[in-house]
């Protein structure tokens, strides 16, 4: 089944090179070969595709600075900032209790 699939793969992608080269529009390029033109675009989209082996590593490497600033020495923790220009700084000893109300008070504005 192997063999057959890998003839396949190899006859499809014949087909697309040729096509690149014969600089025909897809439809011309299929009626001139006798190809269903839906199955023509599966394969160049299906061959094109990246395989999983060749996608980078989703993970990147965190490096942890030592000197971390406390949120108490901070003049505010959040800013909120709305599309009126209005501008609402939070200190961080805000209660997130009274942040999630403001909140739902400021959405029942817009």
């Amino acid at each position: 089944m192997a063999l057959k699939e890998s003839r396949q793969s190899a006859a499809w992608q014949q087909h697309i090179k040729s096509h690149q080269e014969s600089g025909l529009s897809r439809p011309e390029y299929c009626r001139k070969h006798g190809l269903k033109l839906h199955q023509f675009t599966y394969q160049i989209q299906r061959l094109q595709k990246p395989s999983n082996a060749a996608k980078p590593c989703a993970f990147a490497r965190v490096v942890v600075n030592e000197a971390i600033v406390s949120a108490n020495s901070l003049p505010f923790s959040a800013r909120l900032v709305l599309a009126s220009g209005m501008c609402i700084e939070l200190s961080p000893a805000a209660d997130p209790a009274w942040i999630a109300k403001l909140l739902i008070q400021m959405k029942g504005l817009s």
